[in-house]
């Protein structure tokens, strides 16, 4: 940062970040408006000092992890997102004039979505590096990487799932009562499509059962569980420890259903 007469001449603040984050949004029967930030991590570097004339900035660097969640929900929803980014972010002013620093690549997957109802939730976690000066404020760079969720059974497509990543920076500074930079902005802003309904119904139901052994009569773990219309597969999954199973499927009637062990050896074919 160069300052001239209490003028910003030139600064240059840059984030370079490698991060990994698995987020995994639940929410279940009734729940209204939410909006929930955590810290769950900081650090505060030794203070950096530097002269602006006669004046003694002082520069305390802080990182800080947060983590958070905002939505709506009415009935419920399950689904979760892993996203691996490797980036590098910053604000650069010269000539009066501010420029984005801004390279990043990353890979995103992510879980089946489980909707019943109107929902839309936003997960997100991720560091924020901030300089304060004299301890107060200063330039300040937040990542958060993010899984978004919007349903709505009157619109089509009903849901979509989105999963990106939000940079944003700033610079505020202000010495001994004068104010000599304020700005912000969003230098990366990246959203990636990646689940969708077909059609506002494509999911308005539930198969939903227990597996047991017919000798034993235990819950069967593991099974797969093949929901057919026709001889197209249209939705599988898994029973769970008690030998459980609950499937989302579009609404309507005479769907088969197939129930097979691993190694492919059949169980059952029932309509």
């Amino acid at each position: 940062m160069k300052i001239d007469d209490f003028q910003l001449k030139e600064l240059t603040f840059k984030n370079t970040t490698t991060e990994n984050a698995q987020l995994d949004l639940t929410a279940e029967i009734s729940l209204l408006d939410w909006e929930e930030n955590k810290e769950i991590w900081r650090h505060t570097f030794t203070p950096i000092t530097i002269w602006v004339s006669w004046v003694p900035v002082v520069i305390a660097p802080v990182l800080t992890v947060n983590v958070g969640c905002t939505g709506e929900v009415s009935v419920g929803m399950t689904t979760g997102i892993s996203q691996d980014a490797t980036l590098t972010a910053g604000l650069s002013y010269t000539n009066g004039q501010w420029q984005p620093i801004r390279d990043f690549s990353n890979e995103i997957t992510n879980d089946p979505v489980t909707i019943s109802a109107h929902a839309s939730a936003k997960g997100y976690a991720g560091p924020k590096l901030a300089l304060l000066l004299y301890g107060i404020t200063g330039p300040y760079g937040e990542i958060q990487a993010y899984l978004n969720l919007d349903a709505d059974p009157n619109v089509e497509p009903w849901w979509e799932l989105y999963g990106g990543l939000d940079v944003n920076l700033g610079v505020s500074v202000e010495i001994i009562g004068r104010n000599i930079v304020d700005y912000s902005a969003t230098v990366i802003d990246y959203r990636l499509l990646l689940a969708q309904a077909d059609s506002p119904n494509q999911a308005a139901g539930n198969i939903a059962g227990l597996v047991r052994d017919a000798v034993s009569v235990g819950s069967l773990e593991n099974v797969q569980v093949i929901v057919y219309e026709g001889s197209t597969i249209i939705a599988d999954g898994l029973t769970g420890n008690s030998g459980t199973y609950d499937i989302l499927v579009p609404s309507g009637s005479g769907y088969d259903v197939e129930f097979s062990m691993p190694g492919s050896r059949l169980l059952c074919r029932a309509g």
